[in-house]
């Protein structure tokens, strides 16, 4: 399995990235509402192949700063592994199943409460997606796979 490259991850986040979070976040504050990102969590197998995946991260959290709006990513969970399993967290690679999409709410709910009362939400996330992997206990297998180390 290839690694997909930055080229074919910066086509993919220029295209919606261009415009729709600047137009969500110009309409929410008009409203009095504070925008928030929210990377929803896909299976360890779809990440494995994004080389650059912390790469796409420091940019997409640099475009958070600029416009001004908070970005939990669910995929640096510090638990997700035990949380999202791909077996039963994900209906495919990528869109969570019915028990994700639950888990995930809750999580959720949790993360911006805790926002809300000045808690370290940070803390609660690895800080790259090359810690977050080097901490999954499933990455060695998906790596053989791969043919990786």
């Amino acid at each position: 399995m290839l690694r997909k490259s930055a080229k074919y991850m910066n086509a993919r986040k220029v295209s919606f990235f261009s415009w729709v979070p600047t137009a969500i976040s110009i309409v929410a504050r008009k409203y009095g509402a504070e925008p928030i990102l929210v990377s929803v969590p896909i299976s360890l197998r779809e990440l494995w192949p994004y080389a650059e995946m912390d790469a796409y991260r420091v940019w997409l959290n640099e475009y958070c700063e600029e416009q001004r709006c908070a970005h939990y990513d669910f995929n640096l969970l510090a638990d997700r592994h035990t949380l999202f399993s791909d077996d039963s967290s994900f209906c495919n690679p990528t869109h969570l199943s019915d028990t994700g999409s639950q888990a995930l709410t809750c999580i959720l709910a949790d993360t911006l409460k805790r926002a809300a009362n000045g808690e370290d939400v940070p803390g609660l996330f690895y800080e790259s997606y090359e810690d977050m992997m080097q901490a999954s206990p499933y990455m060695t297998i998906y790596r053989e796979q791969a043919g990786g180390k």
